[in-house]
């Protein structure tokens, strides 16, 4: 009985001590920390790193592109596309954080989006995913075309040839 007494009370003090705030005082503490749970897959923890460090002031397009990551993996699509465009925000080239957006997108059934993000892909990009300027444009209309439909209640006849 004893034993298990303070088998408890080390229980209670392990819980206490794991779930108190991290404090984060540099931007390369942030940086090197929300690095090593990037590295270790450990997506959980690095979204709260992330939060903590934004929340601090130590924002970098690194940082957001590793939680838009584990955003993805994690399979918050939505959350993720929204990291992805912060980073795209600073940098339009950043040629990583559009092609996980245009993936995020495609997960979410957001053509436009998709469609948007892949005319930026480089053409290495573009052929691995078998993307055409057809195929952009294909998509393009699809979404034209929902919308009227959506917008009038009448589908278009050009509907069919799609």
């Amino acid at each position: 009985m004893e034993n298990r007494k303070y088998a408890l009370i080390f229980l209670f003090l392990l819980i206490a001590c794991g779930s108190r705030a991290q404090s984060i005082n540099s931007f390369e503490q942030a940086d090197s920390l929300s690095n090593a749970q990037y590295l270790a897959g450990n997506w959980g923890q690095l979204l709260q790193t992330g939060k903590y460090a934004i929340a601090a002031g130590y924002d970098s397009p690194a940082l957001r592109q590793r939680l838009g990551y584990a955003q993805m993996l994690s399979g918050d699509y939505g959350k993720a596309i929204h990291e992805y465009n912060t980073v795209l925000k600073n940098d339009s080239y950043n040629t990583t954080a559009r092609y996980y957006a245009y993936l995020c997108s495609q997960y979410l059934n957001q053509e436009a989006g998709a469609s948007f993000h892949a005319a930026y892909l480089d053409p290495t990009q573009q052929n691995y995913e078998r993307l055409t300027p057809f195929g952009l444009l294909n998509a393009g209309l699809k979404t034209v075309l929902s919308l009227m439909t959506i917008l009038t209640g009448v589908q278009p006849i050009i509907r069919a040839f799609i």
